[in-house]
């Protein structure tokens, strides 16, 4: 069962925002890589950008469900670091190796597509940091460019538990731990903003945590169904608002460019709202995310996400040399028809990535009830984050 209160392993549209968030990272990725397939056309690459500085919102949405899992685990009495990060590794390494290790054999095969230094020390260093999921939080280049984030996961999963405890929360008052989160989040947002501090997207971790500081009351008290209409409105205005900010920035790769502390106030506020109502309120935003498709999609969001950019630059390259053979000339017409070969492609790679390496690992049966979800067998157990 997912970890946090009140049994959300249960909540069925969490696995939908996951498969959501991992669809719009693709977006990111297929501008980057397939824009010289357009033609050239002003248009359609200022459509693309926009598009892809919004799929970068999906990296957000994982942190916010992150946030809201982890938080509820950091608060228990039973809770003790050295299991607790002994899990937080099993999530997350296995499939990340499985990357890693083919990343390291392209490498050699397609050296003009290598990252890797070419001095002994110099590689050694650089695969270690690969290895630790340092890139992202330190300046250095991703071998594996999505997982940037994941050194943004492990900041929260080392920092939480130290001020979690460290000031005695679990003790606290609901009321006094929530102006805590607040007074965190606007403090590093604020520090940010004047160049004091750097990682914004870290305060977005604690719509998550506010989240499950709300939902231990009734949601129905503060998730009227007259108000799932504006929370939607207000997350899709934030979306076109962000999508703005770093498109016009010219570079939606690098979203650190482009106003960070407004970009992630934005989503901790409009993303809190977004969330709560799908996954809380009986309402539009659950029965979406319910879907069979995208709870299916969730299940192998991680395995997608890691493997999705690896995937798209073998496609380009294949592609690239069919289109030149065949004689057909860049377009408007071809990027698009190309992007859902780009999105079956990915998915098939990434649904294969699951049943290869991650399903085995974290997917076992449980001693308590349960949970049919959309991918699994009846009596599998979902992981904890």
């Amino acid at each position: 069962m997912l970890e946090g209160p009140a049994g959300p392993g249960r909540i069925l549209p969490m696995e939908g925002l996951r498969g959501v968030a991992a669809l719009l990272v693709l977006l990111v990725h297929y501008h980057s890589l397939f824009l010289p397939f357009s033609g050239g056309a002003d248009w359609l690459r200022n459509a693309s950008l926009f598009a892809a500085s919004i799929g970068h919102t999906g990296v957000d949405l994982f942190f916010i469900l992150s946030g809201y899992l982890i938080y509820g685990v950091m608060l228990k009495n039973s809770f003790r670091f050295p299991p607790y990060l002994a899990r937080r590794a099993r999530r997350l390494y296995p499939v990340f190796l499985g990357v890693f290790s083919a990343y390291i054999l392209l490498s050699y095969l397609f050296p003009e597509k290598s990252k890797l230094p070419a001095g002994g020390g110099d590689l050694a260093v650089y695969l270690l940091q690969n290895l630790l999921m340092l890139p992202g939080i330190l300046r250095v280049t991703p071998m594996i460019t999505p997982a940037w984030s994941l050194s943004y996961e492990w900041l929260f999963y080392l920092l939480g538990p130290a001020v979690v405890w460290g000031t005695g929360m679990p003790r606290w008052a609901p009321r006094r731990r929530v102006l805590l989160l607040l007074g965190i989040a606007g403090a590093h947002l604020g520090l940010c903003a004047l160049g004091v501090a750097d990682h914004p997207r870290m305060a977005v971790f604690v719509a998550g945590c506010l989240l499950w500081e709300a939902v231990q009351t009734s949601p129905r008290m503060w998730l009227p169904a007259t108000w799932e209409p504006a929370a939607l409105t207000g997350y899709l205005t934030s979306l076109g608002i962000i999508g703005w900010m770093i498109s016009s920035s010219k570079d939606p790769i690098v979203v650190s460019v482009a106003s960070p502390a407004s970009y992630s106030g934005l989503l901790l506020f409009s993303g809190f709202w977004f969330v709560a109502y799908s996954l809380f309120h009986q309402g539009l935003l659950a029965r979406f995310f319910s879907l069979d498709i995208l709870r299916w999609m969730g299940n192998i969001s991680y395995s997608y996400y890691l493997v999705h950019g690896l995937v798209l630059h073998g496609l380009k390259m294949i592609l690239g040399k069919a289109v030149t053979a065949a004689g057909i000339e860049p377009s408007p017409a071809l990027y698009v028809a190309l992007f859902p070969v780009a999105l079956a492609v990915t998915v098939v790679a990434g649904a294969m990535l699951f049943i290869a390496l991650e399903r085995p690992v974290l997917y076992t049966k449980p001693a308590a009830a349960p949970v049919v979800m959309a991918g699994l067998k009846p009596g599998a157990r979902l992981p904890a984050d």
